[in-house]
């Protein structure tokens, strides 16, 4: 009993002092949800600052996961000014937002079957772009888009929501690992050339009937028809 007390205290600590805790014992349904333990924090608007090495999709999925949220990117554009501005993803499903040949470009990356919104023409000077994501349930939705306070694209349809951003995470300033549009996959990381202040997300309620909420069968259920109906 002794030498297992001592066994269980030792791993007590070395568990705590690792990381181990919170255990986590749900089913495959932890694959598309947010870990009990960080719910508190899922709501709460994250920062991120320009080319850091690497922002882990576990980061960036609860704040955009089947839910409304604001993301939010200011930078600089100078003529001549290229690259990429934000990159969240990679091709299988992603956000990209790149400047090139003097238009930023926004493309809402799924599968093969991307949306890609009408460039926008930048003039010189501090560049405030907003992306207003409005989800509506049944793995619908839409958003405004605007730049320096002016509307460039109303309800664009970008379906189907994102459950969980893929390995690719988020950068800020390029594009680190797979290019998440082809149009810039020559490019390598393409890095952006002028000066970016930041970018933030803020969430927002989640949709109606979210399948984050409900039990593993129900969440595949749901993935399968957008799958299908994309």
């Amino acid at each position: 009993p002794d030498t297992v007390a001592r066994l269980v205290a030792e791993f007590e600590e070395d568990a705590s002092a690792n990381y181990v805790y919170p255990l986590d014992n749900r089913d495959d349904i932890r694959a598309v949800t947010v870990p009990p333990h960080e719910l508190a924090q899922s709501g709460t608007p994250r920062d991120f600052a320009p080319q850091v090495r690497w922002v882990p999709n576990t980061v960036v999925s609860p704040l955009i996961a089947d839910r409304a949220y604001t993301l939010r990117a200011r930078f600089d554009w100078q003529p001549g000014d290229e690259g990429v501005v934000l990159a969240i993803g990679d091709r299988f499903c992603g956000i990209s937002l790149f400047v090139e040949r003097g238009q930023l470009h926004f493309v809402y990356q799924w599968w093969y079957s991307p949306t890609e919104l009408a460039p926008i023409d930048l003039q010189p000077g501090a560049q405030e772009f907003l992306l207003d994501y409005r989800a509506l349930g049944e793995r619908r939705g839409e958003a405004d888009v605007s730049l320096n306070s002016r509307r460039c694209h109303a309800a664009v349809d970008l379906s189907p929501t994102m459950v969980r951003v893929p390995s690719g995470g988020l950068t800020v300033g390029l594009n680190r690992r797979e290019a998440i549009s082809p149009r810039y996959a020559g490019r390598g990381v393409f890095r952006y050339s002028g000066r970016i202040e930041g970018v933030r997300i803020e969430p927002g309620a989640q949709a109606p009937h979210t399948p984050m909420n409900l039990d593993e069968a129900a969440v595949q259920a749901a993935m399968r028809a957008a799958a299908h109906n994309a």
